[in-house]
């Protein structure tokens, strides 16, 4: 049984698949002790106004949108246990673009909403938000060598032509040492391909399978979700990293996630008895 109903529009996305930020997705899970790639509500703002059909626990994690249990102001990244019938409002975006929903039945009688007494610790690195680490794509060796020192030395900006499928940014155009057309080939999340007229555009969690455009660079795993809450407007800056250091970061944050998963678990079962 499905255990909230959607009272006003405002859900976007509820793909497990491919959720635009995997780590906030992961953590609500994790803080109720679920399967890490259990499904979520992915919620953009103006966000859904959700009422819950049975007892509850749910986690909210990622973005900060004011949440609000009937009259109880709720924190990000902490159980919550909602009662049958309890409705779950979001007033304002605060930070961030994406928030996630994590869900477990909770079988035993709830009179009122309880935020539980632990949360996520989400330090687990702590390079600066702005910094968005990148590999050299296949195409890097197009950009002219002051291009390439534009790519890392400039700040770039998220423009309003970014959604689920790519994030274009503002800057000043990226020169090419030559302009010949390049066959299609495979493309992934966080490629970041250049356009003809020198712009950069970041391929997201609903991007298309193939790219005719160079790919210049591709964002690190572990920053995905980094790069995924950003809002138009707001600052990135790449940071050239090697497939070492992605690998080693991309290890921290799983073993990050998967002890929170377990100190949860044992947490539950604490409280349940």
């Amino acid at each position: 049984m499905i255990p909230y109903q959607i009272l006003q529009a405002g859900l976007k996305d509820t793909h497990t698949e491919k959720p635009m930020d995997r780590f906030s997705m992961s953590l609500a899970n994790a803080l109720l002790g679920n399967p890490l790639d259990q499904a979520c509500l992915e919620v953009h703002f103006p966000a859904a106004k959700i009422k819950w059909n049975n007892n509850t626990w749910f986690c909210l994690c990622g973005a900060d949108f004011t949440a609000r249990l009937n009259d109880l102001s709720i924190p990000n990244n902490r159980p919550i246990l909602a009662p049958k019938g309890s409705v779950l409002t979001f007033q304002a975006p605060v930070k961030g673009a994406s928030a996630y929903v994590a869900t477990t039945d909770y079988p035993f009688p709830l009179d009122e909403a309880k935020c539980l007494p632990w949360s996520a610790n989400l330090a687990w690195e702590k390079t600066p938000c702005h910094l968005i680490h990148v590999l050299p794509g296949r195409d890097w060796e197009r950009l002219t060598s002051r291009a390439q020192q534009q790519f890392f030395s400039h700040i770039q900006y998220l423009s309003h032509e970014a959604n689920r499928m790519g994030f274009r940014l503002e800057h000043p155009p990226l020169q090419v040492r030559n302009k010949e057309d390049i066959l299609s080939t495979a493309a992934s999340f966080g490629t970041v391909q250049l356009t003809h007229a020198g712009q950069m555009i970041i391929l997201m969690a609903d991007h298309q399978l193939t790219g005719g455009y160079p790919m210049i660079a591709h964002v690190i795993s572990a920053d995905l979700p980094k790069l995924a809450q950003k809002r138009p407007g707001e600052p990135i800056q790449f940071n050239l990293c090697d497939q070492s250091t992605a690998e080693n970061l991309w290890k921290s944050q799983q073993f990050h996630l998967q002890q929170i998963q377990s100190a949860s678990i044992l947490k539950i079962r604490s409280y349940a008895n």
